[in-house]
């Protein structure tokens, strides 16, 4: 444990050290400041009423623990819901309607800030979405015997918690884990837990809901309603060059390009990526979107929404650390295309197995791909499998509240 703390000091410093240099560092100092004097304020208006604690470390995480929160707020209201996020991309991107009562970063994580945030907050209940393991907060959980639960929760043997004792020791702060899958179960059981419960991925209902939501928008409908699009979402520059080039090679497809990052820096970098094409941006309102074979969503918030108007779809990360969301894309029943690097995610595994989804490392094998998907037979059987599969994943939310029931 004391190696595992070290760490979160070490992170500390080096945030703090980088935090003139670079934006997101930045923006994760500065915006953590007064975090007690704001909580304090919160709590000093809600005294006497329950609170759960639902932390995510950014907004993947908190897309997977949403459907938690919202069957949570509705079964029992009289709670109070504190939102934190880690990350600044989370906290920016926060929601505003109104689900959680409160929302704020979560303190960095050494034993001062996690003593007083608990002390100050007093959560009846806490949630921990899919892999947050701070050493300080959870000792501190652990230490004030307080209602602990991981939400859609994955492990693999490879992760640091399974390689050392001190670590594997983070896990018994935990009360009950609601995990994605048997393999993550089995590995839990062999070092000697018996308080989890395969409930599945909450990601599943979540984009499910998304799909059903209506949506509707006069510029990406009529950029996309005269010919086959790539809606692409989440990517990065590696990704933008070749998809950029396989657009080139079919000029009857349309691309649209939703980048991970919108910094003027990338924003810059893109646009000289795509020096040569008839290409335009969302935002810009003189663009005649019928005339144009790509656009760029410079905008937030609109990605899972806009995969609806794909022909085919494709996702970002996978020659970075990793790939992003792709339930977000291929709910749609739309084929989905990442790079090499998914191996982590149970999904990609599982919708490459139904030949739903397609990896490539080479970009003469995205375009082998991309042919591939041009036949409407395949689409049309990926279709069917994919409706298949989200129809036998859905409902975890609501098998982990059938199961709080019982502590609540």
């Amino acid at each position: 444990m004391l190696f595992l703390k070290l760490g979160s000091w070490l992170y500390l410093i080096a945030v703090h050290l980088a935090a003139p240099f670079y934006p997101k560092a930045k923006d994760a100092v500065q915006g953590r400041k007064g975090w007690k004097q704001r909580l304090e304020n919160f709590v000093s208006k809600h005294q006497n009423q329950s609170i759960a604690w639902f932390h995510c470390a950014s907004v993947g995480e908190f897309e997977q623990g949403r459907p938690v929160m919202e069957a949570f707020k509705t079964k029992y209201p009289k709670y109070l819901i504190v939102l934190t996020y880690f990350s600044p991309s989370g906290y920016q991107a926060r929601p505003k309607d109104g689900l959680a009562d409160y929302i704020d970063y979560m303190p960095f994580d050494h034993s001062k800030n996690a003593s007083q945030f608990l002390n100050i907050l007093q959560p009846a209940k806490v949630f921990f979405v899919k892999y947050e393991f701070w050493p300080f907060f959870l000792d501190q959980i652990q230490q004030r015997k307080n209602t602990f639960y991981l939400i859609s929760g994955i492990f693999r043997p490879d992760q640091f918690l399974f390689k050392y004792k001190s670590a594997l020791r983070l896990l018994r702060s935990f009360d009950h884990f609601f995990l994605q899958d048997e393999n993550s179960a089995h590995l839990l059981a062999t070092h000697g837990f018996d308080n989890y419960t395969v409930t599945g991925d909450c990601r599943v209902d979540r984009v499910l809901n998304n799909k059903t939501s209506p949506f509707e928008d006069k510029a990406i409908a009529t950029f996309c309603s005269t010919h086959p699009v790539i809606v692409a979402g989440s990517t990065w520059p590696k990704d933008q060059a070749q998809l950029i080039q396989l657009i080139k090679k079919h000029p009857t497809w349309r691309l649209l390009l939703v980048p991970h990052e919108l910094s003027p820096m990338q924003l810059k970098h893109l646009k000289e990526q795509l020096a040569g094409t008839s290409f335009g941006f969302y935002t810009d309102p003189n663009v005649n979107w019928a005339e144009r074979s790509i656009m760029v969503l410079d905008t937030m918030g609109m990605l899972s929404k806009v995969y609806r108007y794909a022909t085919v779809t494709y996702v970002g990360g996978g020659f970075g650390k990793g790939i992003h969301n792709i339930l977000e894309a291929s709910v749609y029943g739309k084929p989905v295309i990442f790079g090499p690097r998914f191996h982590k995610f149970k999904e990609a595994r599982d919708l490459k197995q139904l030949k739903a989804a397609f990896s490539y490392e080479k970009e003469n094998q995205l375009d082998e791909i991309f042919v591939q998907l041009m036949d409407e037979k395949e689409q049309m059987h990926i279709q069917k499998s994919l409706l298949k599969y989200f129809e036998s994943n859905q409902g975890a939310a609501k098998k982990i509240l059938d199961i709080l029931n019982i502590s609540l």
